[in-house]
């Protein structure tokens, strides 16, 4: 990779360029000219791309709500819990946590999501720990402070 040193740097493709930044410092590489992938390659890649969707949708949902602020490593132990599964098996990330440095007890979350049309359909966030309604449609994921408890679904993902 070449140090790029005009005026104008950039992140992103350019023909057959890529420039990127790292450490503060951008950089420049050129695109392989071909790319070689096996099936199950493939395979992985697609369902690496779909957990990383659904994992950056619930983090997107829970954010607004959130009483502590998620460490810098929440998006790859997310994406991670999910990415065996493609992102289909939403109970897995039970017993995840926004910021692993925070324990003990806070505000109840719950956000129940359509993965089908990825959308929130309602918000419901207590003080206290009370019984929650089985969501009639999508799924229900409910956040303990900073860690999910639970995952009520009438219907997965995708």
């Amino acid at each position: 990779m070449s140090r790029q040193s005009s005026i104008l740097l950039y992140r992103g493709k350019i023909g057959k360029k890529v420039g990127v930044k790292r450490d503060n410092k951008y950089y420049e590489r050129s695109l392989p000219e071909q790319v070689s992938q096996t099936e199950n390659t493939r395979k992985a890649a697609r369902r690496f791309g779909q957990a990383s969707h659904v994992a950056a949708f619930i983090r997107k949902a829970f954010y607004p709500y959130l009483p502590v602020v998620p460490d810098g490593e929440h998006v790859n132990r997310l994406t991670t819990l999910l990415s065996s599964s493609g992102g289909e098996h939403i109970a897995a990330i039970i017993g995840y946590r926004f910021n692993k440095n925070v324990h003990g007890a806070g505000q109840v979350i719950a956000v129940t999501i359509d993965f089908h049309e990825l959308k929130v359909l309602s918000v419901i966030v207590r003080d206290h720990q009370a019984a929650l309604p089985v969501p009639e449609k999508g799924t229900m994921i409910v956040v303990l402070g900073a860690e999910i408890v639970a995952v009520k679904s009438t219907s997965g993902p995708r």
